[in-house]
């Protein structure tokens, strides 16, 4: 209510003042040796009148260089989403410098900043630092993965595990879950496999039993490879490690599903953020615009006053003078049309209002989600993929008997997840890995399989980030409105705060013709909330990068 009352109340002229509160220029004496204060002084004098919505507070004033440093007054404008970078710079710097010395952290960083791109292509165009995460990775490409014929399998099959298939867990946990084989599970023994591509054709080692693992669990797992190409295990064993509650992983899958609704809380504050920046962009333009016809208009009052002034003052008589002057001001102020613009400020003023109650119940309703979740959350659990498969049976590594035989020695895979990773998510993943859906494991033969099959639609794994959907948001509405600060004969300034932007925020090169996220620090009003969003905003900025150094 008190952004709306500042546009509704404050968008008049009001007397300025300097730092030192003169509010009257003494130009000179016209005709008399009397002072000012004179009731017969006879002298020249100046006033100005400011409008604070067009961002005016005070004038230069006289001696404006001999003004200490505490009186300056604050005239900088809030861009939130630089503001965040910013209070954000040197934290996401060491945070990006310790994922870089995590095994894989590199990879991670790169596939995060391709998954933003990939999102938010033409903000990443734009706006995106130069200073990325890490450089951007192609796709990896598995065209090269040799293919063997169904028959050519089948025929392989019969000669290594003949009669093996997938089983449910010999652990009893909240959730039924299974094992899982891919395409080569019955085909090959683990010496006798070749390694995945781009080292397709070469011997199978412990190391390449890791990447099938890898593949297995996905960008959002630490994979586990239990066993090796010297030695293996049986079902029940493996369980010990996947599931029986060990120091390593968890299998209370309830507890995942219960962080996975707490982390939901955390994105619908994002969003609300998102929302009311992008009102904000809004209303950043509206008064850009007002500030162009504010100096288009005083331009016309000028030139009112100059055309009548003169003629009035010459034939007013001696004691009516000062009447006349303020008659010419009096038509020259009614001359102005700042009402459409106005009204357009106002609106604009209310959905940012209106905006700011719902980021506010928001906060206060997922607050305590939010905390819940970080104390409960930061462990590792059992990860489960889309067909309930929480095991993959990569081959046997002495003889045909099964995974689920006691004499069975098998090299296993098990996946361990910690739910903090779906904060910030578009779409909270319903299943955090993707199991035997992984492109370079599954086949359509039927070989790569489970104990049961769902029927699982596609998930969004996209990045939601607050300052590139509040420039997606708002854009178009910017564009609009930009164009017309422009048919105001606004460039000038437009151009004034885009030149502020890029010397205040360097690292966020968004331009003002392509919708820079921004709000103006109206006085005390908005400032303290841009502070408080730029805040939220950082915050934002380092979950994403600490997402991927869990």
């Amino acid at each position: 209510d008190m952004v709306v009352d500042f546009f509704d109340k404050c968008n008049v002229f009001f007397l300025a003042t300097d730092s030192n509160k003169n509010y009257l220029l003494d130009l000179c004496n016209q005709r008399t040796d009397r002072c000012l204060g004179d009731t017969n002084a006879r002298h020249i004098g100046c006033c100005c009148g400011a409008d604070p919505v067009a961002g005016t507070w005070k004038i230069t004033g006289e001696g404006a260089d001999r003004r200490l440093a505490a009186e300056t007054v604050e005239t900088r404008e809030v861009d939130i989403c630089g503001e965040a970078g910013r209070i954000a710079a040197a934290d996401l710097e060491a945070t990006t410098l310790r994922t870089k010395g995590i095994p894989g952290g590199s990879d991670a960083l790169k596939e995060y900043e391709r998954k933003v791109a990939s999102a938010y292509p033409e903000w990443a165009q734009r706006c995106s630092s130069p200073r990325r995460l890490g450089d951007l990775a192609p796709e990896p490409s598995v065209e090269d993965a040799p293919v063997d014929s169904t028959v050519e399998l089948a025929a392989r099959r019969l000669s290594v595990l003949p009669s093996c298939n997938p089983h449910e867990s010999t652990v009893e946990i909240d959730k039924r879950v299974v094992t899982a084989f891919w395409k080569k599970t019955e085909a090959d023994f683990c010496d006798t496999m070749k390694k995945l591509p781009p080292n397709q054709g070469e011997p199978m080692d412990t190391r390449g039993l890791a990447d099938v693992c890898r593949e297995f669990c996905g960008a959002d797992t630490v994979p586990l490879l239990i066993g090796s190409t010297g030695f293996g295990f049986n079902q029940t064993e493996m369980d010990s490690v996947c599931l029986k509650g060990s120091d390593i992983l968890s299998g209370n899958l309830t507890a995942v599903d219960s962080c996975h609704a707490d982390a939901g809380a955390l994105q619908n504050v994002l969003v609300r953020t998102a929302h009311l920046i992008a009102k904000l962009n809004v209303l950043e333009a509206q008064k850009l615009k007002f500030q162009a016809a504010v100096i288009g208009q005083v331009k016309i009052m000028q030139a009112t006053i100059k055309r009548n002034g003169p003629q009035r003052l010459k034939e007013a008589a001696k004691g009516d003078k000062i009447n006349a002057m303020l008659e010419v001001l009096e038509e020259a102020a009614s001359s102005t049309s700042l009402k459409s613009h106005k009204y357009d400020l106002l609106v604009a003023s209310q959905a940012v209002r209106d905006s700011g109650v719902e980021l506010k119940t928001v906060l206060t309703q997922s607050i305590s989600q939010i905390k819940s979740m970080v104390s409960r959350c930061n462990s590792l659990f059992t990860a489960v993929g889309p067909s309930s498969e929480y095991l993959l049976d990569i081959c046997s590594q002495t003889s045909k008997k099964c995974l689920d035989a006691p004499t069975g020695s098998h090299v296993g895979c098990c996946c361990g997840y910690t739910p903090l990773v779906a904060l910030g998510r578009r779409a909270i993943p319903r299943f955090p890995m993707p199991g035997i859906d992984a492109e370079i494991l599954s086949d359509t033969s039927g070989l790569a399989r489970a104990a049961r099959r769902l029927a699982v639609a596609a998930e969004d794994t996209k990045p939601y980030k607050v300052c590139p959907e509040a420039w997606e948001a708002s854009r178009s509405q910017v564009k609009d409105i930009t164009a017309e600060t422009s048919k105001l004969g606004g460039d000038e300034v437009l151009q004034r705060r885009e030149k502020q932007d890029a010397e205040d925020y360097p690292q966020l090169a968004c331009k003002r013709s392509g919708t820079r996220t921004t709000v103006a620090s109206v006085g005390a009003l908005v400032s303290p909330n841009g502070a408080l969003l730029a805040t939220i905003a950082s915050a934002v900025l380092m979950g994403s990068t600490w997402e991927h150094a869990v």
